[in-house]
């Protein structure tokens, strides 16, 4: 496995175009919209809210045939945490929280395959898949009783039933 450093890609010099049509697309169905443009102010988006990424120790495995990017953060006789990313990014999204996290978790994050860094194509693009690629990473790396933090189960995410977790968010 090569760890690929986030800090290795350019500084965010401007927000582009297409920056904004995702995060305006994304706000456009979020039901705290209010809330959350009354919290920005005025001059909101002018600037990247990070001018330099935070670092996180991205890697690529190859799980259940396909290319996966992941991050691991080991943390011995700690509860095990799954960072599943976010629809429709990827667990870069996680960067800013990663060495809080880290300080107190065995903390696991991928990209969820056809998502992110993570290659994957139609066939990856059900709930149904997604849940069965949830186990095949679980198996692969050993994991036991862990902690979900992912897309919203309500949507249909399935957890298979012979992977026992301890809670979802």
């Amino acid at each position: 496995m090569n760890p690929q450093p986030l800090t290795e890609k350019k500084s965010l010099k401007k927000i582009s175009w297409l920056d904004k049509l995702n995060a305006n697309a994304m706000l456009a169905i979020t039901p705290e919209r209010s809330t959350i443009t009354k919290a920005r102010g005025k001059g909101y988006g002018k600037q990247p809210t990070f001018r330099q990424p935070v670092p996180m120790p991205l890697e690529f495995k190859d799980i259940a045939g396909i290319k996966v990017r992941f991050a691991h953060a080991a943390r011995q006789d700690s509860p095990t945490v799954i960072l599943m990313n976010p629809l429709p990014q990827s667990i870069v999204a996680f960067a800013p929280l990663w060495d809080g996290l880290a300080s107190r978790f065995n903390l696991y994050a991928y990209d969820l395959p056809g998502f992110g860094g993570s290659e994957g194509g139609v066939e990856y693009m059900t709930f149904e898949a997604q849940g069965r690629f949830l186990h095949d990473f679980i198996a692969e790396f050993g994991i036991q009783g862990p902690h979900l933090v992912g897309p919203d189960d309500r949507l249909g995410f399935p957890v298979p039933g012979n992977v026992r977790v301890q809670g979802w968010v």
